[in-house]
């Protein structure tokens, strides 16, 4: 189910964590973990840091370092491909950028879900729910 906005719409994580979808938490998620196809050892123990409470093995953390490189590319190509000429098209709420973000955030956290254990995953999810606490979430802006 789509999360809609008003306009004036914002979701504070933390005093309403469970106001923020899956959907767009994983989004915020991946994107504030995302690093280069070939990390920088700095950039690589940044990750590991980031994911320390998750508790994954040294493989895991490798495969999720690869699934969130590739979603930050082609996040960054459907930027470009939808971004606006002329104000031919817009990106907003209803877009077609939204619904291909929300097909790359699906894409990415099934392949993860793909090869980590069951309580890989688990631990990687329970991350992300607790991560809600510091989100915020607003609505696309009408971009012309």
């Amino acid at each position: 189910m789509r999360q809609s906005f008003t306009r004036q719409a914002r979701i504070d994580g933390s005093q309403n964590p469970t106001l923020i979808s899956d959907r767009i938490a994983y989004r915020l998620f991946f994107l504030a973990l995302a690093e280069p196809r070939n990390p920088t050892p700095e950039q690589r123990k940044r990750l590991s840091a980031k994911l320390t409470l998750a508790a994954l093995s040294g493989d895991d953390i490798d495969f999720i370092a690869s699934a969130l490189a590739d979603y930050q590319e082609r996040g960054t190509d459907l930027l470009r491909k939808h971004q606006p000429t002329g104000g031919s098209q817009a990106i907003g709420p209803n877009s077609t950028f939204e619904d291909d973000m929300d097909t790359l955030v699906s894409r990415t956290q099934s392949a993860i879900k793909a090869r980590l254990a069951p309580g890989a995953f688990a631990r990687l999810d329970r991350l992300v729910q607790r991560e809600k606490a510091n989100m915020k979430a607003m609505p696309f802006p009408q971009m012309e």
